[in-house]
Formats: C-alpha cells, structure tokens, sequence
C-alpha cells in the first residue's frame, strides 16, 4: 500500500512539473513523431529524448488518459477498443481533437498516459518535448499548420508491422472492430478487406500510409524514414534528425535500452531482421498482406522495402 501511495504522488509532482513548465512559457516541443502501432515510435522518441535531454509527451490522443476518453465519449464514440484502434479523421480547426491537443503536446494536461516513458520526476522540469501519436496520420499538415512543429513520420514494413501485432496480442484490437468504423468515408471500398484480422490490420495501414504519403512526402517541414533503415545506423539516423529538428544533439543514446512499448533485449536486437516475419507468418498470409496493399497502397514497394 506504502509503494503504491509513494507511485501515485510522484505522478502527481510530475504532472504538476509538467504543467507548472507549460503554464510558465518555458515549455518547447520540437518535433512531433508519428507511425503505425509497431513501427518503432517509441523507440525513436526515447532516442530523441535522450539525444536532446528532452522529455517524452507519449500518446496524448491515446483513449488510457481519462482527458482523451472524455472528449471520445463526448463525440459518441464509447466502444473501448474502437477507442484504441481510431485514427483520427481529418480534423476541423474548431474540433475537440485541437482543443485536447494545444495543451496536452505542452505538458499542460497530463496524466500517466502521457508520462509513460519518463525515466525520472526530473525529466519533467525539462523544457524541450519530444511528443509522438499513432493516431494523427490524417492530421499531420494540419498540425504542423498549427503548432509549427517538424514532423517525422517512420514507416515499417506492413508485414513486420501485421507479424509483431499478433506477436504482442494487439492485433486482437482488430477482431471485432470493423474498418467500417475506422475509415467510414470508405466503407464500400473496403468492404472485401474487412473479412478477417490480418487482412484489416493491412488496409488499415495501406490507406493510411499512402494519405502520409500524399499529404507530406517532400514537405521540408517533414521526414519519412524507415524504420529498417532507422534501426541498421541508428546513430546516423538520431544525428541526421537532430539537425532537421534544428536542436543541438548532447549526447548518443544507448541504443541497448529497451523502449517502454518494446521486446528489445540488447543492442543487437535493435539491428533489422528482414526475413522475421518472413518466418512468423504463413506464405498465405504474406500474400495476402501483399495482395492488400498492393491494391491499396500500390506505390509501396512491397520486396524491396522488407
């Protein structure tokens, strides 16, 4: 009981810190990461962290902070794994998705949602913020327009992104959702892609990774990496987006270090395995994860990115 008090108030003190930090002026995000669940954002947004002696605003748009499930329920949407699965749709400059977001990319509203990846009360008090979503796909020139942040978005190969889904048991955030409630405006193209959970996972991502693509591809405000690549030099990757970001890099990550969402053991786990899934999945399933994006996302060169 005495351990979980003392959890409870160091939350508390560093939600505070946070947003005695934002309410003073002083608190600066600089970049604002986004990706597919799986697809290493935490990973890159810990490094950056690290990197900058920054702190980590984790998911604000994520349905476990009781602010965001507020606003959800308020838009009518209570389903809890719908809640979880929803990427957010182009948003209105009046919507509550802005009204939740100028504060919480701050630090300003906060709980332990947001804080996951903290390592320490201290790291509150920083001013820099490293923020990353998985839910803003939709939304990313939009709030670059808004909040005048860099963007990056890192992109992993849909079949790795399908494999470590199942993996980790997520992917049963996709066996009763349909991608009729996911992507509305599109429900009758993608009615033939909703009958089962690897071939909904890999629409999802289809239709979603090609919108980044025509929304930002080129902007000098925004990166697309790969994570394959991210993860095979990570210490160039880290230092080439300190100098798109325009921060100062302090030190190198320890790249050893699992992430908060990651099954990463050592250093080493942390270098690509192409053929993983190429393992984990049937030929079946692969091609049919090819198949999918291929008619959706046909740009996406499916072997050549694995």
């Amino acid at each position: 009981m005495l351990r979980k008090s003392l959890w409870r108030r160091c939350l508390l003190a560093a939600v505070l810190a946070d947003s005695l930090v934002a309410s003073l002026g002083r608190a600066q995000p600089v970049v604002l990461i986004n990706g597919f669940w799986r697809s290493g954002t935490t990973w890159l947004q810990e490094s950056l962290a690290e990197s900058l002696s920054a702190k980590t605003v984790f998911e604000p748009l994520s349905p476990e902070g009781p602010h965001r499930r507020r606003v959800l329920r308020a838009a009518g949407i209570d389903n809890l794994i719908l809640q979880h699965a929803l990427i957010h749709g182009a948003a209105a400059p009046n919507d509550s998705l802005w009204t939740y977001l100028d504060d919480a990319i701050t630090g300003k509203t906060g709980d332990f949602a947001t804080l996951i990846c903290r390592n320490s009360l201290n790291e509150s008090w920083r001013r820099l913020i490293i923020a990353k979503e998985v839910r803003l796909h939709f939304n990313l020139r939009a709030a670059h327009d808004r909040y005048g942040l860099p963007i990056v978005h890192i992109r992993r190969h849909p079949a790795a992104v399908v494999s470590s889904l199942l993996n980790i048991h997520w992917g049963r955030m996709f066996d009763t959702v349909r991608l009729a409630q996911l992507l509305p405006d599109r429900a009758a193209e993608l009615q033939t892609f909703d009958q089962d959970v690897i071939s909904r996972i890999s629409a999802y991502w289809a239709v979603t990774e090609r919108f980044v693509d025509q929304t930002i591809a080129g902007a000098p405000w925004a990166k697309i990496i790969s994570y394959e690549e991210a993860v095979a030099t990570p210490d160039k990757t880290i230092t080439h987006l300190c100098n798109f970001i325009g921060q100062p890099q302090r030190k190198f990550p320890n790249f050893g270090t699992a992430s908060s969402s990651s099954v990463h053991k050592s250093a080493s786990d942390f270098r690509p395995k192409p053929a993983r899934w190429r393992d984990t999945l049937s030929n079946a399933e692969i091609e049919r994860i090819r198949s999918t994006v291929s008619q959706l996302y046909p740009e996406f060169a499916f072997d050549s990115a694995s």
